[in-house]
């Protein structure tokens, strides 16, 4: 009797990656070198079009996944949780003790090994009342905004309305004529208002992306529904009202 085993079939000149096995934004993958290198001693490296992971984090500067590696078999670990939906990681080994990384990109010993998914919205502030979110800072947000309120006016009883932001501490409001408007002392609010459809009472705003407001772990952003009615004075706390507010923090 004989038993015969499978396994994957590696080519002479080009790297195999298994598939990807991912548990939560870690991901798990087998390398094994072409047959010609197999025993050479070489660097291993996990990269993007822009980015090295060294083992423990993401960097911009090229480092070796592994170093002076008999090259065979190889478990390749490493995080996606801070990569762009769609960024393609790349895994491959340099053969020799200087100059593997350019070797790597001349002899094409590298391959696709795993693409991170597109980021879909994660849609906040749907509920009426305060709403509180922790996201990935990667995160694009689906922004809704509830132009309800708990003190029973109505859109007719409303003469000025806002959507504003608090991103860490900067203050910022959302208008008809000029879009995201910075808050200073000097601004005047009732030029820089938001008319709303009161049909619904939820509306989204906007798709925003966290990591273009430069907003990292442990950051925070909090938007609300401001409104006033006749005889608005910000320095009048009674002519206005703020209401639903919703509090994101990077995680």
């Amino acid at each position: 009797s004989a038993t015969v085993q499978f396994a994957n079939v590696v080519s002479a000149t080009l790297p195999f990656v298994g598939t990807p096995v991912v548990s939560g934004t870690a991901v798990t993958q087998t390398l094994i070198a072409a047959g010609n290198d197999t025993g050479k001693v070489g660097d291993i490296y996990v990269f993007t079009a822009s980015q090295y992971w060294n083992g423990s984090a993401w960097s911009s500067t090229e480092i070796a996944y592994e170093t002076g590696a008999t090259l065979g078999t190889h478990t390749i670990n490493y995080d996606v949780s801070g990569l762009a939906g769609g960024t393609k990681v790349f895994i491959g080994y340099g053969v020799g003790l200087s100059g593997t990384a350019a070797q790597m990109n001349t002899n094409g010993t590298f391959v696709l090994a795993y693409t991170a998914p597109a980021v879909e919205p994660v849609d906040v502030g749907q509920e009426a009342g305060a709403d509180t979110q922790t996201v990935n800072p990667t995160d694009t947000l689906g922004l809704y905004l509830n132009i309800s309120n708990d003190n029973g006016h109505t859109a007719a009883d409303i003469e000025y309305e806002w959507f504003v932001l608090l991103i860490n501490d900067a203050l910022f409001l959302v208008s008809d004529a000029n879009g995201l408007v910075a808050f200073d002392a000097s601004l005047d609010l009732t030029a820089e208002t938001f008319t709303y459809d009161h049909s619904a009472d939820a509306i989204k705003i906007a798709d925003l992306s966290l990591a273009d407001l430069g907003l990292g772990t442990g950051d925070t952003l909090a938007y609300a529904y401001m409104y006033a009615l006749e005889g608005f004075d910000l320095a009048d706390t009674t002519t206005w009202f703020l209401d639903n507010v919703v509090v994101i923090t990077g995680q």
